[in-house]
């Protein structure tokens, strides 16, 4: 009797100690869903705040229909104009970019007037330009952006020198074009260590109506002699007379052998 009665009230004791522990589960169940609803809706929300912080941060651009709208209506007392015998464009003092080159050399289409036009705004549909700056790992410094606006303290037959004193410090950019293609690019960071700052030139291009990219390689050696390329394969000018590649390149040399006297 006694036995049963021990038993009974074991049993008793574990249908009780089951009983509490379905509660805290459910309770902590019900505990845990809320917290994670709670914290759900707290990053949303800093995800949503951070988002408009950027918007408002960052000036929307205004996209003209095509290139020639997007540089008509640029300010023009921001822009600085560069040619010569090959190219002809402008600088935009706003972030300091090349936003603006046309060959004059060459057409988009055979027999057709119109030049290539190889930078264009980022205003325009298909944007494809050269900016300047410097990147830190230094939180602290203040950096040129591409909202700042730079002055001209030289603008002399294509050779340009920009400035901008941003928190105590001068930026300076040099920029000097050739009589073709070539630019020489020189950039300093006044009243910075050179170990805090890095430099850059950096080409950006729009991305969004490339559909097919085609590409080309050749290897060998590359003459243009009267406007006409050749190309010649490695393979193909395995050639111990040296005379004999000149003239597969079309190099026709006249070579004095004789002694000087």
């Amino acid at each position: 009797m006694n036995t049963q009665l021990e038993q009974m009230q074991q049993m008793k004791k574990m249908v009780l100690v089951s009983s509490i522990c379905m509660i805290i589960l459910l309770f902590w169940g019900n505990f845990n869903n809320k917290t994670e609803q709670n914290i759900s809706k707290t990053k949303t929300k800093e995800t949503q705040n951070t988002k408009s912080n950027i918007d408002n941060e960052a000036p929307k651009i205004i996209k003209f229909e095509s290139r020639d709208k997007a540089i008509s209506n640029r300010n023009d007392d921001q822009i600085i104009k560069f040619e010569n015998d090959a190219i002809s464009g402008s600088i935009n003092l706003k972030g300091l970019k090349i936003d603006d080159l046309t060959l004059k050399n060459y057409r988009q289409e055979e027999n057709k007037a119109k030049n290539i036009e190889l930078l264009s705004p980022i205003s325009s549909p298909d944007y494809y330009y050269i900016d300047f700056g410097w990147i830190s790992n230094n939180k602290s410094i203040i950096l040129p952006t591409k909202e700042t606006i730079w002055s001209v303290i030289r603008n002399d037959k294509n050779n340009f020198t920009f400035t901008s004193n941003i928190d105590k410090n001068n930026f300076i950019v040099k920029l000097k074009l050739d009589d073709k293609y070539l630019w020489k690019i020189e950039m300093f960071a006044n009243g910075l260590n050179v170990k805090d700052v890095t430099s850059y030139t950096r080409l950006k291009r729009s991305m969004e109506n490339i559909k097919t990219t085609n590409s080309y390689s050749h290897e060998g050696m590359l003459l243009v002699k009267n406007d006409i390329l050749n190309e010649e394969k490695y393979s193909n000018i395995k050639i111990s007379n040296p005379l004999k590649l000149l003239q597969i390149l079309g190099l026709d040399l006249e070579i004095n052998t004789g002694s000087m006297e």
